[in-house]
């Protein structure tokens, strides 16, 4: 801050309203540093004095802002292998830790349970960040169909799922799968046939549109046999 004062003023006084969070490193220097922890709106005053006396005391308002950083991702639990996206919105630059990296996005493949924080600055300089935590699970199979003689695992995850489902066989050879989401009533939701093989071993369903509460997917093949799990939209 610095003082405008006239008549040639010898001392000084310094405050700020609200004072929590402030720093101001000499409250008695003609020109001192005021540092704000927090954004909000602030009043810093002057009281400025010379050889007859202390003058009137001098106000101005200082606004302190910092951006609002939002960072999302379509689902916060994934499984041991499988990479997550995070987006973040609510200033102009981003940098995202760990990795040190740059940008409104990022992805990760952690083999491990992370908390990721992205700093952002805005325009005008202020800045603030923000934490997501990826939780990452071993997933085991969910279940095992017979196909042919032969045993094909299959694998589903998130469970509970927020927007994508994938669906994973671990197969080498063609599998066709049907797969039949209802609802708790048995009202047929969602109905897929599926070709699977070793070039592509596993499948994505849109849930985005589906509300929230427990539904039944069902999978079964060409043999005739079939499992159901129990889903959990959140």
């Amino acid at each position: 801050m610095n003082d405008n004062s006239s008549n040639s003023p010898t001392v000084w006084s310094w405050s700020v309203n609200p004072s929590a969070g402030v720093v101001i490193n000499n409250a008695a220097a003609q020109n001192p540093t005021i540092t704000f922890s927090n954004f909000g709106t602030y009043s810093v005053s002057l009281l400025s004095t010379n050889g007859f006396g202390p003058g009137n005391i001098s106000s101005q308002t200082v606004s302190v802002f910092s951006p609002t950083i939002n960072a999302s991702t379509t689902t916060s639990v994934i499984c041991l292998g499988q990479s997550v996206t995070i987006n973040a919105s609510g200033a102009n630059t981003y940098t995202w830790q760990p990795g040190n990296t740059n940008g409104s996005s990022a992805s990760y493949t952690p083999g491990f349970s992370v908390t990721y924080t992205v700093s952002g600055t805005a325009t005008n300089g202020c800045a603030s960040s923000e934490t997501l935590t990826v939780f990452v699970n071993v997933c085991q199979p969910t279940g095992i169909l017979k196909n042919g003689g032969e045993e094909i695992k299959f694998r589903i995850s998130p469970n509970p799922v927020n927007s994508e489902l994938r669906i994973y066989i671990n197969t080498n050879k063609e599998v066709n799968i049907d797969i039949q989401l209802t609802d708790l009533t048995g009202k047929l939701l969602l109905k897929e046939s599926i070709k699977f093989m070793n070039s592509h071993t596993g499948q994505s369903i849109n849930m985005e549109n589906f509300a929230k509460g427990v539904y039944l997917l069902r999978i079964s093949n060409s043999d005739g046999n079939s499992q159901t799990i129990k889903l959990l939209k959140e």
